[in-house]
């Protein structure tokens, strides 16, 4: 399942189905997009970097587009948000989509989530969470009329500086409203250690940061 349409989680694709050339790569049909990250007038002529796939990709034929959520059997489900519910994490200010030669925000339509089951539970995971993680986490209870027990996701919290006082502002305020759910937390990735720090202090065991090779036993 590739989560979006960014290269630093699709750079693998092509190298796995030199080992793997049947299982099927499920992804969003708009996962080809132009995709673009602004890094701003200092960076001069380079300012606007492409972050989307290899192109490459969409020629596999065990790729599967598809638009909107998806059954793929008993056990696992694919997750789209049809309407955003809380504003977009600012850290995906910079992140754009180039549509008929202008930048435009990008709206992470290429962006979704899986869904297990298994055993009586129930595990939400995701990439990035571009569109925000409460955002997501209200798509499934829409859905599904419950919440999962247990998330694993990046919040793309991560900052190459340190935090203005408004930006905590806005890490305390999705910890605090995480804290009021019932389910485990595990994040990983693009939340960055400094935001992991914050939320861990308001959520404290609710919350656990899993890293490259770790594994997650229920």
């Amino acid at each position: 399942m590739l989560s979006h349409g960014h290269y630093d989680h699709s750079g693998g694709i092509i190298p796995f189905t030199r080992i793997n050339d049947h299982a099927a790569i499920y992804m969003q049909s708009s996962a080809g997009g132009d995709y673009y990250a602004d890094d701003g007038k200092k960076a001069g002529d380079d300012r606007y970097r492409y972050i989307g796939i290899d192109r490459d990709i969409l020629n596999l034929p065990q790729v599967r587009l598809i638009k909107g959520d998806y059954v793929i059997d008993d056990e696992l489900e694919l997750l789209t948000i049809k309407s955003r519910t809380h504003m977009l994490p600012f850290t995906n200010k910079r992140l754009l989509v180039r549509i008929d030669g202008s930048f435009v925000p990008d709206d992470f339509s290429h962006e979704h989530f899986l869904v297990v089951k298994d055993k009586g539970l129930t595990v939400l995971m995701s990439g990035c969470a571009h569109n925000g993680i409460l955002s997501i986490l209200n798509a499934y209870k829409e859905k599904y009329g419950s919440l999962p027990d247990i998330v694993i996701s990046g919040f793309h919290l991560m900052l190459k500086r340190e935090f203005r006082e408004d930006e905590l502002r806005e890490v305390r305020s999705i910890a605090e409203e995480l804290r009021t759910y019932q389910a485990k937390f595990f994040t990983c990735h693009c939340t960055g250690i400094p935001a992991f720090e914050e939320m861990k202090r308001i959520m404290c065991d609710q919350l656990g940061y899993v890293h490259s090779g770790e594994e997650i036993v229920f």
